[in-house]
């Protein structure tokens, strides 16, 4: 058993015990450490390190503080910082490049950091660093890991396979409190063990009291401690420090000599202190990563004097580097200041940081009201954090740059807020994007950026469900916003071409958008060479394969913003179409993990869908039920209400094929009640085509030739003619050869097969082939 803290023997036996498993040949394992705050996990997660070193693994070690959780890969900094270097320059270049501009150790170049790449290059580094040996990934306060961090540092748990590696967590909660790092999910229930620190005996707390505070105390006064503190030995030496300072302990029955509450009790310490302490205390707390110098220098700045106490717990200097004893101590520091003192000491560490991103948060922290200075600062960095490959934090900052934007500056203000709606749309924050864009169409002045927020909202507007002529009714406000600018021209033309509920017309609008842009800017005109093609492919022609191979070539070096508007996400869906299911189904996964790497939550509800269509088609039954349901439970998250009835269609359409009448036709009521309330062909059609499947399942040709008509009428008015779109042909022909309407039946081959052999539809064929089967055995044409 390794020695250690006082009083932790059957925790740090855990420990060893975790250790033992990290290199048994079974693939990474997790030991998660939950507790209160001051309970002793951070001594217990030191130790635990300190032991893995002992026994020759290499120790990759992060502590994120409350400063840092809003810093891009500020975690994965800490943990890459000493030996990731030498790693990193055996990855593939792309990767390399990715997460060295995530670390600020490049600059981003034209492209900047894809999330997917960052993401990636961790996998890389830790391969390379756990086939060396044993490797233990160590978190303390893991509740404070930045965003982009903690999407990248799950990714790569994910992908490590059978190497040796650990991953020691400190977490403040309670037991319930969910395990972070998607580790449940991640790791095999054994190999995740959870341990919940509680508090100190009555032994250990003598001797935790005696070392730290030099005074041993009698046992009635020990027993107090104990009781008041529950264990807690932060609490406990706080309330002994208070008894010694008063030289007694409170009378029998009183309350504790501090508060009851810890954080409490540490600000009154706090407040005790000298002014000069307490600022330079505030430097220190306020500094994403605090030294010596930068703590002088800010003090010079402000002309504070500053006093540095190291003698006591609350801080330490190790190597330059100041170091709070415990998180408490640094909050209590900036929450007992003086708000006057916070934003000053903002405004001296904004002109010290080295970076952007931080540089810009400290002015937002400093500034007492619209700044257009601190609004451009934060707009900038808004871009850059995006740049790192961090939408989160370039979403947080772009919100922070649109509060702080003077509201006479309207072009500023309107930019600024298209640019935050775009970056929540691309989040799946969808509600929260709509706001943001409704506010951004209704009170700026017309013009082309007004016409792109227009575009955008129009798109959340069908995809949260809204009625569609209220998203057509924004695009035509925008195409009278947009004036002579060509590309936002185009944006306009591309949302009209998706949410027209003519596909004729869609194609037209397609088309003018690639017009309009045959030499702008390349990521638009591959968006717009995809449209094309899946307008072409939606009205019955020949999938445009040199088209989609353009616009995929083209985003190889311009990616898109989002995964489900790529060229490669049009080139799965062309495979689909065109009945090349196994090709499709590869392609969407591929996008899927693409989405998936990216943090691109906001593409994942569809391509599930997609995913589930395909499952369908190719007898994968069992699968489509898990597709279907991850599909609608990140559209009931998001608000896509669209997208919620599409995965309730793929559902009623495997109960309609397994002739499940009580459990597709709810889901077919629910979806019919949303395509008529939406005036939605597409989804009107399909809900008819499933109730004639289910009809003819149960024995009754004629409601399914009833259904069939409806579905023909939905797709002829909005003039979808690719035979793809119909997976029902060969049921519509079998329901009029039932009815004896074997002259119905023929025509309608007919009709079929050359639009099938016009659009190249080989499933589509087997169906005709199959229904002229049927159709000769009903006329007895038994050589046919």
């Amino acid at each position: 058993m390794m020695a250690g803290p006082i009083g932790r023997e059957a925790e740090l036996a855990l420990g060893a015990a975790f250790l033992d498993t990290v290199g048994d040949g079974s693939g990474p394992a997790a030991l998660l450490l939950v507790g209160a705050a001051g309970i002793g996990k951070s001594t217990i997660l030191r130790a635990v390190c300190e032991e893995a070193t002992h026994r020759g693994a290499r120790v990759l070690r992060a502590t994120p503080t409350l400063a840092e959780g809003e810093l891009a890969y500020a975690a994965l900094s800490d943990l890459l910082r000493n030996d990731g270097s030498e790693a990193m320059g055996s990855l593939p270049e792309p990767q390399r490049h990715g997460l060295r501009m995530a670390l600020l150790l490049e600059p981003p170049g034209q492209r900047g950091a894809d999330p997917r790449s960052v993401a990636a290059g961790l996998v890389g580094v830790l391969e390379t660093l756990a086939r060396r040996g044993p490797l233990l990934v160590a978190i303390d306060d893991a509740q404070w890991l930045d965003e982009p961090s903690r999407r990248a540092i799950a990714f790569a748990l994910r992908r490590l396979d059978r190497l040796p590696v650990g991953i020691l967590l400190g977490l403040r909660g309670d037991p319930e409190t969910p395990a972070p790092l998607d580790l449940a999910r991640a790791l095999a229930p054994d190999r995740l063990t959870r341990l919940v620190v509680q508090g100190l005996t009555l032994g250990a707390l003598f001797h935790v009291l005696r070392e730290r505070s030099g005074r041993p105390f009698g046992r009635s006064t020990l027993a107090r401690i104990a009781d008041w503190s529950r264990g807690n030995p932060l609490y406990a030496l706080e309330i002994g420090r208070a008894i010694a300072a008063a030289g007694a302990p409170p009378p029998a029955g009183e309350p504790p000599p501090v508060s009851a509450d810890l954080a409490d009790a540490l600000g009154d310490r706090l407040r005790g202190l000298p002014p000069d302490e307490r600022r330079t205390l505030l430097l220190a707390a306020t500094a994403a990563r605090p030294t010596v110098d930068l703590v002088q220098a800010a003090s010079r700045r402000l002309r504070w004097r500053l006093r540095l106490v190291t003698g006591s717990d609350l801080i330490a200097v190790a190597d330059g580097a100041i170091v709070f004893g415990h998180p408490l101590f640094r909050a209590q520091a900036v929450s007992v200041a003086a708000p006057e003192d916070r934003r000053a000491a903002h405004r001296a560490l904004a002109a010290l940081a080295p970076e952007a991103e931080e540089r810009a948060r400290h002015l937002a922290l400093a500034a007492v009201g619209a700044d257009p200075a601190v609004a451009d600062a934060l707009d900038a960095a808004s871009r850059a954090a995006d740049g790192r490959g961090a939408p989160e934090v370039a979403a947080e900052l772009a919100e922070l740059a649109w509060r702080l934007t003077p509201p006479g500056s309207a072009d500023a203000v309107l930019t600024r807020r298209l640019a935050l709606g775009r970056l929540l749309a691309r989040l799946g924050d969808t509600a929260q994007a709509r706001s943001v864009l409704t506010l951004a169409v209704r009170e700026a002045p017309p013009g082309p950026t007004r016409a792109l927020a227009g575009v955008a909202l129009a798109r959340l507007l069908a995809q949260s469900g809204e009625v569609r002529d209220a998203a057509l009714e924004v695009l035509s406000a925008a195409l009278l916003d947009v004036g002579p600018d060509r590309s936002a021209r185009a944006e306009v033309e591309l949302a009209w071409s998706i949410l027209s509920p003519d596909q004729l017309d869609g194609l037209d609008h397609a088309r003018a958008a690639l017009a309009l842009v045959a030499d702008g800017p390349p990521g638009l005109r591959a968006r717009a060479l995809a449209s094309v093609a899946q307008s072409e492919v939606l009205v019955g022609n020949a999938v445009p394969w040199l088209l989609l191979e353009e616009a995929v070539a083209i985003e190889a070096e311009v990616p898109s913003e989002r995964v489900m508007d790529s060229a490669a996400t049009a080139l799965a869906w062309a495979s689909m179409m065109a009945d090349d299911l196994p090709t499709a189904h590869a392609r969407y996964l591929a996008v899927r993990q693409q989405a998936l790497e990216r943090g691109d939550e906001s593409s994942l509800a569809r391509i599930d869908i997609e995913l589930a269509q395909i499952d369908l088609r190719l007898g994968r039954w069992d699968e489509l039920p898990q597709h279907a349901a991850e599909a609608i439970a990140l559209a009931e998250r998001d608000d896509r209400q669209h997208d919620r009835i599409l995965g309730l269609i793929q559902l009623a359409a495997l109960a309609a094929a397994r002739g499940d009448r009580g459990a597709a036709e709810p889901l077919l009521d629910e979806a019919d009640d949303y395509a008529r309330g939406m005036g939605d062909p597409f989804l009107a059609g399909i809900v008819a085509g499933n109730r004639g499947t289910l009809a003819l399942a149960g024995g009754d040709a004629g409601a399914a030739r009833s259904a069939f008509a409806e579905l023909d009428r939905h797709y002829e008015a909005a003039h979808f003619r690719d035979p793809g779109l119909s997976r029902y042909q060969g049921d519509q022909l079998e329901a009029l050869v039932e009815l004896g309407d074997l002259d119905g039946a023929a025509s309608l081959a007919d009709a079929i097969e050359a639009q099938a052999r016009r659009s190249g539809r080989r499933r589509t064929l087997a169906f005709v082939a199959r229904g002229r089967g049927l159709l000769a055995a009903a006329r007895g044409d038994l050589d046919e």
